[in-house]
C-alpha cells in the first residue's frame, strides 16, 4: 500500500484506542494487515520495476506524497501536535522505511527482530495474475476506499 493509507490508518488506530502505547503497536500491525488486502504499489518482478520506475517514481510524487502531507495537516487540524497520533502513523509505515529507504534496509536487514519483520513483509503482500490495468484499479481503489474509511472513523 501508499504511504498515504498505512498513515492514516495508523493515525485512526491510535485515536480510537483508549491506550495510546496499545494503540501505536496496533498501528504498527496494521501495516501487515493492510498489505493483506488487495493494492498496487508497482510491479513485483525486477526486471519490470526497473522499466515502470519513472511511473513508480512519479506516481510518488504527484500522489502519495502530497496525500501523505495533507493527512498530516489534518491530522494536525483534528489533534494538535499529539505526539501518539503522530507516532501511530510513523509506527504504521515503519515496515515500508525498513525496505524502501536503501541505508536504513542495509542496516535493518542485519539485525535479528528486523530480518524476521522484513520476511513477514515480505509475505504479506500479495501478487497478482492477470490483466495489469485491472490490478491497478482494484488496487489504487482499495486504498482510497481504506483513506476515505480512516478519515471517516476519525470524524471531520
Amino acid at each position: 500500500m501508499l504511504n498515504s493509507a498505512h498513515l492514516i490508518l495508523g493515525s485512526a488506530i491510535v485515536a480510537k484506542t483508549s491506550n495510546p502505547i496499545l494503540g501505536i503497536f496496533l498501528a504498527f500491525l496494521s501495516h501487515y494487515v493492510l498489505d493483506f488486502i488487495p493494492h498496487y504499489d508497482g510491479p513485483e518482478n525486477d526486471k519490470k520495476k526497473d522499466e515502470e520506475n519513472e511511473i513508480i517514481n512519479y506516481s510518488a510524487l504527484v500522489f502519495d506524497i502530497p496525500v501523505s502531507l495533507l493527512l498530516i495537516i489534518y491530522l494536525y487540524l483534528q489533534f494538535g501536535l499529539n505526539f501518539y497520533i503522530f507516532s501511530g502513523a510513523l509506527a504504521a509505515v515503519l515496515p515500508d522505511l525498513m525496505d524502501n529507504v536503501v541505508w536504513w534496509r542495509n542496516i535493518s536487514r542485519k539485525l535479528f527482530a528486523w530480518k524476521w519483520l522484513f520476511k513477514l513483509h515480505q509475505s504479506t503482500h500479495l501478487v497478482f495474475e492477470g490483466k495489469m490495468r485491472y490490478i491497478k484499479i482494484v488496487g489504487i481503489a482499495t486504498q482510497i476506499l481504506v483513506i476515505v474509511a480512516s478519515i471517516l472513523w476519525i470524524g471531520f
